[in-house]
């Protein structure tokens, strides 16, 4: 549509520029019609054999004579100079250098203004285009959103920088991210089917919630992203409680973790150590940037239960990163075999569950969920 929408501009600037002209020998633009209506009604009340009015008309035109010929000494555009040879329209004269600063400025908004304009018509066919769904899937009904950060990163990408990098340089933080690019003489329609087609599992992911675009020449990169909403701390002990509803309900049933059968097991109550050995451990993974049991100091999950005082037979550790969701994080340890068995196993009575966010650290959030039998 940009690629498009200048030549009309461009049209639309001739064609005033034709109305500059015309206002300066006829009635062309609207504007000027106006004035010359109004200037020949007040000529018409004047009756045509009063001789004191023949005279007064006389001066008047001396007097335009006068004013025309100073305004051509004085260099006006040559659009205004012949005014007087279409009788009667000083008020257009006087008023169409208003004008014309007038035209300048909305004709340099409209450049300014294009860009915008395109990225909303795309934007307005991509939701479209989502909410009626693609390759034989439900649409969804949530549209993206744009996001100026998200402009930059697929502005960048296009310059050659890492999607990684510009993500870091922008100080732009996803849970998940989708570049797209494509080439060719597109408008905004086809170019919201060819996501369709070719990229419909992002289109209709409900997760991927805002979007940056950037074009150049025939080619467009888009951006979709995830982003990152972790609960605030604030929130701690309402999010423990839903971990601990959700693991409870998942222990309820008897399940396969991976080829290993559990029965059902007993529920699990939150134990204020082990929610300290958590946070702990949370913590020190989100400042010093790591994804493991083993700490920074060398303590195993034992160690840190350990050092809360608290006194126990079995431990066991989940471990959760860049999932920003009580809901998404248990999901994800009860579909991987050796974190559903330790949330399935029947020995654990307590638990305690924390997370950390660093948004400058690679996985921005981090989750400890930490199983024990007490002696």
């Amino acid at each position: 549509m940009i690629l498009m929408a200048v030549p009309m501009l461009m049209m639309i600037v001739r064609m005033r520029g034709v109305r500059c002209r015309d206002e300066s020998g006829g009635i062309g633009s609207s504007g000027t019609q106006r004035n010359v209506q109004a200037a020949l009604r007040s000529h018409r009340h004047e009756p045509d054999g009063n001789e004191a009015a023949q005279q007064q008309r006389r001066q008047n035109q001396r007097e335009r004579d006068r004013l025309h010929a100073q305004r051509r000494s004085a260099g006006d555009p040559q659009c205004f100079r012949d005014a007087h040879s279409a009788p009667g329209i000083e008020a257009a004269h006087y008023t169409a250098p208003m004008r014309l600063r007038h035209l300048c400025l909305c004709m340099g908004l409209s450049l300014l203004l294009l860009p915008s304009l395109a990225r909303a018509d795309l934007l307005r066919e991509i939701n479209e285009e989502r909410a009626d769904g693609c390759g034989g899937r439900k649409g969804i009904s949530v549209p993206v959103r744009a996001n100026p950060k998200l402009d930059q990163i697929a502005r960048r990408v296009a310059q050659g920088q890492a999607i990684r990098e510009a993500m870091h340089e922008v100080a732009y933080r996803p849970v998940k991210s989708s570049l797209i690019r494509l080439s060719g003489w597109l408008t905004e329609s086809s170019i919201a089917h060819s996501i369709g087609k070719q990229f419909c599992a992002s289109l209709i992911d409900p997760s991927m919630k805002e979007l940056g675009i950037y074009r150049k020449g025939n080619a467009v990169w888009i951006v979709m992203a995830q982003p990152l909403s972790a609960p605030a701390p604030r929130d701690a002990n309402a999010v423990s409680r839903r971990v601990l509803d959700l693991t409870n309900a998942a222990r309820s049933e008897g399940r396969l973790c991976g080829s290993d059968y559990f029965p059902a097991a007993g529920p699990l109550t939150l134990s204020p150590a082990l929610y300290e050995a958590a946070l702990e451990h949370s913590r020190d993974m989100s400042r010093r940037n790591y994804f493991e049991h083993k700490g920074r100091d060398g303590s195993q999950p034992a160690d840190r239960v350990t050092r809360t005082g608290y006194r126990w037979r079995v431990v066991g550790e989940n471990l959760a990163a860049g999932i920003t969701t009580p809901e998404e994080t248990v999901e994800g340890w009860i579909s991987s075999p050796h974190h559903c068995a330790n949330l399935m196993d029947g020995r654990f009575t307590q638990m305690g569950v924390a997370y950390a966010v660093d948004e400058t650290a690679d996985m921005a959030i981090y989750w400890t969920q930490v199983f024990a039998l007490p002696r």
